[in-house]
């Protein structure tokens, strides 16, 4: 990045690595935070294997300010990388996900392009948490403002990244 990087998530992925997620500024004028992403062997050093040079950026893209700030992490089964957090659209934040292949590079069969957001309304929605369900599913947390004060907020995405609306929350997978 070019200015101020800050680390608000953890996970261990397969044979120790350790990777960090949250947000790096990428540009200068006008400021541009991205989701941000590391991996490090468990030693403590870069894994070069992962990104480039270790390392890995998302720009979410339609915000005026572009804050794109990861807070969660979760790794697959299959090695597939998830982070979370909001992004901005433009008038305000959205819940924010996107889905790495193990070597870093943004996976195409989730979302759009590896990338999906989700607004809950007229103000800020920012998620802080998620976690992968026994059949592959997404739960996605944090609050959402209704323009006056801020509402817990949880939705559901299926495996590839788009919102499920069946009925009921199965959560007994936890």
């Amino acid at each position: 990045g070019t200015g101020d990087a800050g680390s608000y998530a953890l996970a261990l992925s397969d044979g120790g690595k350790i990777l960090v997620g949250g947000y790096a500024q990428t540009s200068e004028e006008p400021i541009d935070l991205d989701f941000a992403l590391a991996r490090y062997d468990s030693d403590g050093i870069l894994d070069t294997t992962f990104g480039s040079g270790g390392k890995t950026t998302t720009d979410f893209g339609s915000g005026i300010f572009g804050y794109d700030l990861a807070y969660a992490l979760a790794v697959l089964d299959d090695g597939k990388i998830l982070a979370g957090g909001y992004a901005d659209n433009g008038s305000d934040y959205d819940f924010a996900l996107a889905r790495y292949d193990a070597d870093g590079t943004l996976d195409a069969t989730f979302g759009s392009g590896g990338k999906t957001t989700t607004d809950f309304g007229p103000g800020n929605d920012r998620s802080r948490a998620l976690e992968v369900l026994y059949d592959g599913k997404v739960l996605a947390g944090g609050f959402a403002s209704n323009s006056i004060d801020d509402d817990f907020a949880l939705v559901r995405y299926n495996s590839d990244g788009t919102l499920d609306s069946t009925e009921g929350l199965d959560v007994s997978g936890l």
